[in-house]
């Protein structure tokens, strides 16, 4: 599912993804596949994706109440159109025929406000009218969510390459604080897409400033005391270091960097693998915003200033050095564009 379009005419529609740069389960993340319907894989000319709510509480909270898968996929198609051979894409979600038809029995939340067990929460035992990899929707509590206001598996993972369960693989998680734009960011995740801030090319278009991410000294004092994972004592910088710069460490002491680093965990040996053609896009729908992280929760966007906040524009002249941006030019705004190609 490559790009179709022409590229080279517009610095603005870079993307980076998992499908052909590999992706974290032993590079088993490839397209969704061909379906005619939602169970006839590998035939007919469009990549269905079906999806399913997993209860009553994930249905009535997130699509009767407030229609956001329905809201999230609109902002796709108005972008990349219905598909076909004037769009160049073969994407197309398929909704359940009755949306209060379940994809789980007996579903198994697990206790409310507590951190995920992966192993007990979240899980059911499937109805069988859905394919086994289906894309589940779970309401979520935002303790669950680990923080986030959604998050989703990235892309395709086939029934032979799972690594956990085989029924409900493909997940979305949502919480009360999502609204349709981050719905559309996890959708494209589930698309294969990675965050756009993660690019190996970054470095030339924006600022990480892990230093100024809320919370970060809490988890760099945990893993100084940690001294038994290291095996010796670990220094403030060198915590510093491997949290901001290892997605492998951010992921161990649950640091909020994870989301940020750039390669999104891919060792390519210096080739951009995760990049697709163009530059990076400061506009795309999988950007994170400047104030990401960079302010306590509830506390208003605007109070992120040029000095606390966690990721900035930054231009660079012919020789690489960095030119001074005037008044608000520094700031990331949150992303509003879908990505742009037809794959």
């Amino acid at each position: 599912m490559a790009p179709s379009v022409d590229d080279s005419s517009n610095p603005q529609m870079g993307y980076a993804e998992f499908i052909t740069s590999g992706g974290w389960v032993d590079h088993a993340i490839v397209p969704w596949p061909f379906r005619t319907n939602i169970k006839n894989v590998g035939q007919g000319f469009l990549h269905r994706i079906p999806y399913c709510f997993v209860d009553k509480r994930s249905y009535e909270n997130l699509e009767e109440q407030k229609c956001l898968l329905k809201q999230g996929i609109k902002l796709w198609s108005d972008v990349i159109g219905a598909p076909g051979r004037d769009t160049g894409h073969s994407l197309a979600f398929r909704q359940p025929e009755s949306p209060t038809d379940y994809c789980c029995k007996n579903y198994r939340y697990g206790l409310e406000y507590e951190p995920l067990d992966e192993d007990n929460d979240l899980q059911c035992d499937w109805n069988d009218k859905y394919p086994k990899d289906a894309l589940a929707i779970h309401w979520a509590d935002e303790v669950k969510a680990g923080g986030f206001a959604a998050k989703a598996f990235i892309g395709y993972l086939e029934e032979g390459r799972s690594t956990s369960r085989i029924a409900g693989r493909h997940y979305m998680h949502i919480t009360d604080y999502a609204d349709a734009a981050t719905v559309a960011h996890e959708l494209g995740h589930v698309l294969g897409l990675v965050h756009e801030h993660q690019r190996w090319d970054r470095d030339d278009f924006i600022e990480f400033r892990c230093h100024n991410l809320y919370g970060m000294q809490h988890t760099v004092d945990a893993m100084m005391a940690d001294t038994a994972a290291m095996g010796r004592p670990v220094t403030e910088a060198e915590a510093w270091d491997m949290l901001c710069n290892s997605e492998q460490t951010a992921y161990y002491y649950g640091a909020p960097t994870a989301a940020l680093i750039k390669g999104a965990g891919l060792d390519v040996h210096g080739q951009p693998a995760l990049d697709g053609p163009g530059d990076l896009d400061l506009d795309s729908i999988m950007m994170y915003p400047s104030y990401f992280g960079a302010i306590p929760p509830y506390e208003p966007e605007s109070s992120v200033t040029l000095d606390t906040a966690v990721m900035v524009k930054i231009k660079k002249d012919e020789n690489g050095n960095k030119i001074p941006l005037s008044g608000e030019d520094w700031r990331i705004p949150r992303g509003g564009d879908c990505i742009p190609q037809r794959r």
